[in-house]
């Protein structure tokens, strides 16, 4: 049989068309889905390692946080702890012109891996000294936290006030002490990654 120059042409188009389709199924379009899982891929790594490099900062100026903590005043030692807060309180208070009249121990609690110290400060003074007061605690090398607060006045349209504090220091339980080892290690990792 013999194909007029017509049926030529069209069986030549059918071919080319036969060919481009199975080319396009078979190899084109996974490649091209390829590309665009790849893509997919490299931004979710991107993302990934961005989140990644977040925390590791992060984690750096925690390491760094805990240990000026650890080295400045967080103690396992919990009567050490309790005095070291209330010689501090009562050494802010001195310094900022706050008269102590009362300083005395609450109860202890725990909160995960610490023992929460509280303590009650009683005092006279002038809303500026209460300020620089305050200053100190909030400044504080030492954990220490203010939970209460009540400023009254000892004499009505006067700057002579009583304030009486609630206050709170921390110390690690003695189990969760962190080894000497886990501790220079720590450092050591976080060097490494600067």
């Amino acid at each position: 049989m013999t194909l007029n120059k017509r049926e030529t042409n069209i069986a030549i188009g059918l071919g080319v068309t036969v060919v481009l389709v199975v080319l396009w199924s078979v190899v084109l379009s996974p490649y091209f889905d390829a590309i665009g899982d790849i893509k997919k891929q490299i931004t979710a790594a991107q993302s990934e390692q961005e989140d990644n490099k977040s925390v590791l900062s992060h984690s750096h100026r925690l390491i760094k946080v805990w240990n000026e903590i650890t080295n400045d005043g967080l103690t396992g030692d919990q009567s050490k702890a309790e005095t070291q807060a209330l010689n501090n309180a009562s050494d802010w208070a001195y310094a900022a012109g706050v008269n102590i009249t009362a300083l005395k121990s609450e109860r202890t609690s725990e909160a995960g891996p610490f023992l929460i110290i509280s303590f009650h400060v009683t005092g006279n003074a002038s809303m500026s000294a209460i300020k620089r007061m305050l200053i100190s605690f909030e400044t504080a090398k030492i954990p220490v936290r203010v939970n209460d607060m009540q400023i009254t006045p000892r004499k009505e349209g006067t700057d002579d006030l009583t304030i009486q504090l609630s206050l709170s220091t921390l110390c690690l339980k003695p189990d969760q002490i962190p080894s000497k080892t886990a501790v220079t290690w720590a450092n050591a990792e976080a060097k490494s990654w600067n």
